[in-house]
């Protein structure tokens, strides 16, 4: 009845990924990044209305995410974060021509978080993920290697999601 998507970056990072998803299309999203828990990120959703996605860090990072999706798949995403965090997050998404994610990280956080970003931006996904529908991402980006993938995990996630059926 679902699955459990553990993923790790370079112990430098201290990132780990968990996700955990159920047949009727619920699915709870847990990230905590290393050192002293620097952020927290929960997302639910409801297979039948809407996504709600809540970001909050720590008080020096002093960000808040909220989504809504509606129920023909058209949403947008902004983030707001204390000038010493150095993010920036843009995702607009409709049924007909999917979604783009661009993740933009400081050099001390050091990766780039890419979904089915358009090609004329050039960028590089590597996994491939069947929830509800399909997700492209690539994570774990130094930042002078711009947009270039280094972490493919799609057949390790195949496993898991077999693994967690049996």
């Amino acid at each position: 009845m679902g699955f459990r998507f553990v993923q790790t970056a370079n112990p430098v990072e201290g990132f780990r990924f968990v996700r955990k998803a159920s047949l009727v299309g619920k699915f709870h999203l847990a990230r905590k990044v290393h050192p002293a828990g620097v952020f927290r990120f929960v997302r639910e959703a409801s297979s039948v209305e809407e996504i709600r996605f809540v970001q909050k860090a720590n008080p020096v990072e002093g960000f808040r995410f909220v989504r809504k999706a509606s129920l023909v798949g058209k949403f947008h995403l902004a983030r707001k974060v204390h000038p010493a965090g150095g993010f920036r997050f843009v995702q607009k998404a409709n049924p007909v021509e999917g979604f783009r994610f661009v993740r933009m990280a400081s050099l001390v956080e050091g990766f780039h978080f890419v979904r089915k970003a358009s090609p004329v931006e050039d960028f590089r996904s590597v996994q491939k993920v069947r929830l509800v529908g399909d997700c492209h991402f690539a994570t774990k980006v130094r930042p002078v290697e711009s947009f270039h993938a280094v972490r493919k995990v799609a057949e390790r996630l195949v496993r898991m999601v077999h693994a967690c059926a049996l």
